[in-house]
């Protein structure tokens, strides 16, 4: 159940492709010619396209994964598990959306700091609250079990997009993303999507056909 749920949410880091190589590629564009009101525009655009596929995942999955999970061939017990497991990470994913989206814009303007520091605190927040959260804390809390793992890892996330909006709303490298660049922009957004979707049909075409494999191998039994 564990592998076949970590095969699904790798999928996610396929599927945010979609948003994060436009946002690198604008963002570093119009840094590198010195037009910072135009990259902080593309920023503002790529969070509110990383939050709005965030939600539409989100939705998706959460209607879908028994099935889905199903087409994988885990024995029923498994499938159920993993179902468990993926629900809130599926719940939780429009922060991740926008915490990726927000480090790849980052990137893009030459800060390849702030997403590490961001990375490494998240990982360092989810280490105890998934053990609590799956485990139990003092005092009698007797924890979620196998599905307190995930919450800890969605939270975490949580924390991490909480971290790369205050860095852009504080503003690094020149890039100062305020409420007025989260209005949709038609044609930034598409010039985002026009260097995003090649890259992400490249990736996700691999995520595919890794779960063909995943079948192959669950059906072995």
């Amino acid at each position: 159940a564990l592998t076949t749920a970590g095969y699904i949410y790798w999928f996610v880091t396929a599927y945010a492709v979609v948003v994060n190589a436009g946002a690198t590629a604008l963002v570093g564009r119009f840094v590198g010619g010195r037009d910072f009101p135009l990259a902080r525009r593309a920023a503002g655009q790529a969070l509110t396209l990383a939050a709005a596929f965030g939600l539409a995942g989100a939705a998706l999955a959460l209607l879908l994964l028994p099935a889905f999970v199903r087409l994988l061939a885990l024995p029923e017990e498994g499938t159920g598990y993993a179902v468990e497991y993926l629900t809130p990470l599926a719940a939780l994913l429009p922060f991740y959306m926008v915490e990726v989206a927000g480090i790849a814009c980052l990137v893009g303007a030459g800060d390849t700091r702030s997403g590490l520091k961001v990375l490494a605190t998240v990982v360092a927040v989810n280490v105890p609250l998934a053990y609590g959260l799956a485990f139990g804390w003092p005092g009698g809390w007797g924890g979620l079990g196998f599905a307190g793992i995930a919450w800890g890892t969605g939270l975490s996330h949580v924390v991490g997009c909480g971290l790369v909006i205050a860095i852009l709303t504080r503003g690094r490298f020149g890039l100062r993303v305020t409420g007025k660049y989260l209005k949709p922009d038609g044609s930034l957004v598409y010039r985002l999507l026009r260097v995003s979707v090649p890259a992400a049909v490249d990736s996700l075409s691999v995520g595919v056909f890794q779960f063909v494999f995943l079948n192959l191998v669950n059906g072995l039994g």
